[in-house]
């Protein structure tokens, strides 16, 4: 039962139920006091120590069932094939035979002539095992999983056992309507259990189905220009975004912690240990003080790019306990601060604001060079050695004045000057881009197209 509980544990993570290790211990404690003759009761144990939002419930029940669908049954109703509401049928076959040919066959030969459905069974779960059917993610591979279970338990050598002994039973005098019944008994056993198999291999890909179906999903809308999301897609980035956000948080929990545990501090640590003859079981070390950087980020939010500094924002506050603030303009041809959005609305909520009701005209020509001028003029002095300031735009200025004087202060007061580009390299430059002429005064230029490469930048900057 322990690894059916760790299998069941595996199937909730790869849903995005986080279960820590403590956790699965908790489950598995909870497992051995309570029966497992009892569905409900052992249902309620994993459900208390394994899950811990109300939203995580559903996923939780539909895993059980596909996991734990046999507790409470038994071994004959568990078996018995769609075809067959007897299930398996107990011949008499074995009886007939000599000492010497039953001791020759196998196990698989055996269960089947005798209809013995517990054996069968534990057989075939045996078999999906050592083939990893556990690992199956596609209908289409369930002929090729078929093959490996039927090689593992020796299928074809126990068919060849099964009508050898059909064959001695005739040459024993057995009558043919006995030999017959045999006969017909013993292959509705071998359906029955080509039956048990193929559910198995339907209950692995319904367990893994979603997760599968998220991933192909994932990967489709990571690496899927901005420019290219339809208004569905970018409903369902959400979900996306929000995993990518749990990941990062867990990553960064993990930095944290190590940039925390400073140098090894030789008097406290042999303080510590005099208990111990001066023996160092326990190491002290020194504490080290963060200093949080601040953001200011300055989105273009034009038609052309708005989807990118959506997506930048909708991270950048997610995580924005690493830094010391985010600060946050938008901007078309004039600038608007909508810090105040994100303090007073959820996130999601603040950024449908801030593409709509920012002090901006949105529906007018970008104007790099104003928006830059005025951000000089206002906020160049609250920048400071710790301040990472990131421009998201596709630096297409209609041909009006680009003062990019304006980037060249900023970078020589802040620490770092980053400008996301939501275009392939190979048309900055062309046309109204000015970002040829923009990128010498910036720390670093990246393309940022799509949500991989979005996050791949987050990942950096908070690393």
């Amino acid at each position: 039962m322990e690894s059916s509980i760790l299998e069941f544990v595996r199937s909730l993570r790869r849903a995005d139920i986080q279960v820590t290790i403590g956790e699965t211990l908790d489950g598995l404690v909870a497992a051995r006091e309570v029966s497992v003759c009892d569905k409900e009761l052992f249902r309620h144990a994993l459900r208390a120590t394994l899950v811990k939002k109300v939203d995580q419930l559903p996923e939780f029940e539909r895993l059980f069932e596909l996991h734990f669908s046999h507790l409470g049954q038994s071994a004959q109703s568990q078996e018995a094939d769609p075809s067959g509401p007897e299930g398996f049928r107990s011949t008499q076959g074995l009886s007939y035979l000599s000492e010497e040919t039953r001791s020759s066959l196998s196990s698989l030969s055996r269960g089947l002539m005798g209809g013995e459905g517990a054996v069968l069974e534990r057989l075939a779960v045996a078999a999906a095992r050592a083939s990893s059917l556990s690992q199956i993610e596609f209908s289409l591979q369930a002929g090729s999983y078929m093959r490996r279970m039927n090689e593992q338990l020796g299928w074809d050598r126990a068919v060849e056992e099964l009508e050898r002994a059909l064959q001695e039973l005739a040459r024993m005098g057995v009558p043919p309507e006995e030999l017959a019944r045999v006969r017909e008994d013993l292959q509705h056993n071998r359906e029955a259990f080509q039956g048990i198999l193929r559910r198995l291999i339907r209950r692995e890909i319904d367990k893994g189905a979603r997760f599968v179906r998220g991933r192909l999903l994932s990967d489709s809308l990571m690496g899927k220009s901005f420019s290219a999301l339809s208004d569905h897609e970018i409903q369902e980035m959400r979900v996306v975004v929000e995993r990518l956000v749990r990941r990062l948080r867990t990553k960064m929990a993990i930095l944290e912690r190590r940039r925390l545990r400073g140098r090894l501090d030789v008097r406290r640590t042999l303080r510590r240990n005099l208990q111990h003859g001066g023996i160092p079981m326990q190491l002290v070390f020194r504490e080290k003080r963060r200093r949080k950087t601040q953001v200011v980020a300055l989105c273009d939010v034009s038609s052309s790019v708005w989807n990118a500094s959506r997506f930048m924002l909708n991270l950048l506050y997610a995580i924005q306990d690493q830094f010391s603030r985010v600060r946050s303009f938008v901007f078309v041809s004039e600038l608007g601060e909508v810090t105040s959005l994100f303090e007073r609305y959820e996130t999601n909520q603040a950024i449908q604001k801030a593409l709509t009701e920012a002090p901006i005209r949105y529906h007018s020509y970008s104007d790099y060079g104003d928006v830059l001028l005025a951000f000089h003029e206002k906020h160049l002095r609250e920048l400071t050695n710790r301040t990472v300031v990131i421009l998201i735009g596709d630096g297409r200025n209609n041909y009006l004045p680009t003062r990019s004087w304006v980037l060249q202060e900023i970078r020589e007061r802040a620490r770092k000057l980053i400008w996301l580009v939501p275009e392939p390299r190979s048309m900055w430059g062309t046309g109204d881009s000015a970002m040829l002429e923009y990128a010498p005064f910036c720390t670093a230029v990246e393309e940022c197209r799509n949500l991989r490469q979005l996050s791949e930048f987050v990942d950096r900057l908070v690393v």
